[in-house]
This record gives structure tokens, C-alpha cells and sequence, in this order.
């Protein structure tokens, strides 16, 4: 456990941290609670509580902080890369989406008639004089 003289506030750990932009204490505050979202991570930053709600860490800590950000991979480990599609590929593709939409609008108009010939029976309603 670091000595009292070793903490440091976040607005300091703020400064230690690589920029330009310096992130916010906002941002800061929410990387000791939840963590700096990074490749499917989440990265905390080690802090202790003092008082209420200030909070403080360490130096080192920002330091280990910064170096688990750099140890993870840029590139999250998945699905790979699909590889490129050839012009009749892409055809195809454009196709299928084309069919689906169109039945997706059919679907749609098809409720839109059922529903206007279902207020046009209702008792009680006016017939349109519109055609």
C-alpha cells in the first residue's frame, strides 16, 4: 500500500496521462469506477477513496493504467474480416435486399388496405365520399 505522501488527486493523474486532449475529471472519475472502455475490455484505473467523494491514486498506478491500455491488442479478437465481394456478389447481395424490401412495402400496404376496410365496415363511421 503507497505511503499518504504517494497519492495523488485525479486532477494530477489527469496530467500524467498522455495528450493532448487532457480527458475530464468526469471521464477520469469514471474510468476508477467502471473503466476505459477498450477492445470488448473495461481498464480501471486503481484509486482508494478519501472522504466522501474525492478519490486519489497513485503515479504508478496511472503508469499501470497507461501500460494495460497499451498491452491490449488494437484489434479485438472476432469474427475475421469478410473478404471482399466480386461485382456479382455484390449483385446478388443488392438483390436480395431489393426482393426484401419489396415484400417488406407489400406487407405494409397490405395492412394499410386492412385496416382502411376494416374503418370503412365499422357501424357507426361515414362511408368516405372520396374514391
Amino acid at each position: 500500500m503507497p505511503t499518504n505522501d504517494e497519492y495523488i488527486t485525479l486532477e494530477e493523474a489527469a496530467k500524467l496521462l498522455p495528450g493532448p486532449p487532457t480527458p475530464s475529471m468526469v471521464t477520469i472519475n469514471r474510468w476508477t469506477r467502471e473503466g476505459k472502455p477498450w477492445c470488448g475490455q473495461h481498464i480501471k484505473l486503481a484509486s482508494v477513496p478519501v472522504g466522501n467523494r474525492q478519490k486519489r491514486t497513485t503515479a504508478a498506478w496511472v503508469q499501470e493504467f497507461i501500460n494495460a491500455l497499451a498491452a491490449v491488442p488494437p484489434k479485438a479478437p472476432g469474427r475475421p474480416r469478410p473478404k471482399p465481394k466480386t461485382p456479382d456478389e455484390m449483385a446478388q447481395h443488392h438483390a436480395e435486399i431489393r426482393k426484401r424490401r419489396e415484400a417488406r412495402e407489400q406487407a405494409h400496404n397490405e395492412v394499410r388496405r386492412a385496416h382502411c376496410l376494416k374503418l370503412i365496415n365499422t357501424p357507426g363511421r361515414a362511408k368516405p365520399t372520396h374514391k
